[in-house]
């Protein structure tokens, strides 16, 4: 545990709230809506059939492939990013830095959900809305936070305060 401007920062408290969020936002909420789409297929439900609906899947699995490497850019990006920011504004909050960081890219993770739901809801088949949400839980266990990339930031964060203290 580190002690920066009179509070606790615990980066395995951090660490374990930001997954738990994109457990929520790339997990539970996916499933939420596979289990929606085959209880909608069990009542008969079919949705409006739309002619090109085998290309749009096409460049929905695309656009959802392309995002991945899209993630890992953000990712990396963002994080260095956080931390220049903070360097520079020493009374910036940290618990907002690190799920301002997390929620962007669990945004992005969650996204081929959506692809998916929006699909299904023209008539696609369930078994493609499950194919998109599997590239969403692929996305979330690549790019979920690390312990030692909270921890980095926290200790980052204590090298800061040190450094402005001694001004």
């Amino acid at each position: 545990m580190i002690e920066t401007r009179d509070e606790h920062i615990d980066s395995d408290l951090m660490h374990t709230r930001l997954v738990n969020l994109g457990l929520w936002m790339n997990v539970f909420i996916p499933v939420i809506f596979v289990f929606l789409g085959i209880f909608l297929r069990s009542k008969g439900w079919s949705g409006h059939l739309q002619g090109g609906l085998n290309m749009l899947f096409w460049i929905l699995m695309g656009l959802s492939l392309g995002e991945i490497p899209i993630l890992y850019l953000v990712r990396r990006k963002t994080l260095k990013a956080r931390t220049a920011y903070r360097q520079n504004h020493p009374q910036a909050d940290d618990n907002r830095l690190l799920f301002q960081w997390a929620t962007v890219i669990f945004c992005l993770a969650f996204s081929p959900t959506i692809y998916g739901l929006v699909y299904f809801f023209m008539g696609g088949a369930i078994e493609r809305l499950v194919l998109l949400v599997a590239i969403t839980l692929l996305s979330f266990m690549l790019f979920k936070p690390k312990l030692d990339e909270v921890r980095s930031f926290v200790v980052n964060e204590q090298e800061v305060v040190e450094n402005v203290k001694g001004f």
